[in-house]
């Protein structure tokens, strides 16, 4: 069957038996479709050809080789909010610990305008919080995330393997136990955390400068030692929003890996191209990973590249 013949099916994906609206494996079934119907028309005038099939062809359909990130499914959303809740009641302790902390420290220093105090009492609000408590907290909802990836991708690609199913149930483990002590700043060496000077978005380095923010406003407004407990336990760095925030951008991060890890292992040759979002309006990093494609599987850029990325990645198979 030709790549035109194949896309002329793409009204729908095998899930329904009609093009969903509200389905993204439909809508993108059907961008590509009409896109597709354009580029045909030209090719029947000299114009140019489609040198790759978007999707494996399923009994019943075919599954588009797309990673979504806009359009979360359910099951993405609902770990998300378990995330989100899970953080939210950390936080809503470690803010009480952290105000105390900084409470008794300012007391004792009589909450003098000096840097060095500022710095101190900051630091004790930080240390305060018991940051290794995260980690086992996050391992599930990231390792549910990352499986969510390797179930679409293996959807996808139709693969039945249990082999390859139990390497990446071991991938979601090691995936999810690295990421959570990432996020305090950590990884573990013969199963003990420890300092990792290269952790990328550390969410306890972001709560600590957010701390010396509150602290430093609080001298500055000449505030007392209750009122600065007060703006510590009040901070956004505290918030729902911020949980949030935390728990949209984790749970991408970990379906994405699930399901591009899946596809690398899938033993098909795989390309990608990463594709900007609708909503993308600046010119960033982003752009630059979009000029770069088509990539091998095999280096193909992690994707979101910053916190409230929607880029997508469409794959394509290759031939030999």
């Amino acid at each position: 069957m030709s790549s035109f013949a194949l896309l002329e099916e793409l009204h729908h994906c095998s899930v329904h038996s009609y093009h969903a609206n509200g389905c993204a494996d439909c809508q993108t079934a059907q961008q590509y479709h009409e896109h597709t119907t354009k580029l045909e028309k030209l090719n029947a005038c000299g114009g140019i050809e489609i040198p790759y099939i978007l999707g494996r062809v399923r009994k019943g359909g075919t599954h588009p080789l797309v990673i979504d990130i806009g359009n979360p499914s359910p099951k993405t959303q609902l770990v998300r909010q378990q995330m989100a809740r899970m953080l939210a009641v950390f936080f809503a302790g470690a803010k009480v610990k952290a105000a105390r902390a900084a409470g008794k420290e300012a007391k004792d220093r009589g909450f003098l305008k000096v840097t060095d105090d500022e710095k101190a009492i900051a630091l004790a609000a930080y240390f305060a919080i018991e940051w290794d408590g995260l980690v086992d907290s996050m391992v599930t909802d990231l390792m549910a995330a990352y499986q969510i990836g390797v179930a679409d991708a293996m959807m996808q690609l139709a693969i039945t393997d249990e082999n390859i199913q139990a390497q990446l149930d071991n991938s979601a483990t090691q995936y999810a136990n690295n990421r959570a002590a990432e996020m305090i700043g950590m990884k573990f060496v013969d199963d003990k955390l420890v300092t990792d000077s290269s952790a990328k978005f550390v969410i306890a380095e972001t709560t600590k400068d957010d701390l010396q923010d509150v602290v430093e406003a609080a001298v500055n407004d000449n505030a007392t030692t209750t009122e600065l407990m007060e703006r510590i336990r009040m901070a956004a760095t505290f918030s729902d929003a911020r949980m949030q925030f935390i728990a949209k951008n984790e749970t991408n991060w970990a379906q994405v890996i699930g399901h591009t890890t899946t596809w690398r292992r899938s033993g098909l040759r795989l390309m990608a191209n990463i594709v900007l979002s609708p909503a993308h309006k600046i010119y960033d990093g982003c752009d630059l990973l979009a000029e770069g494609g088509p990539y091998e599987i095999a280096a193909l850029p992690i994707i979101p590249a910053h916190p409230e990325c929607q880029c997508a990645i469409h794959a394509f198979e290759v031939s030999e």
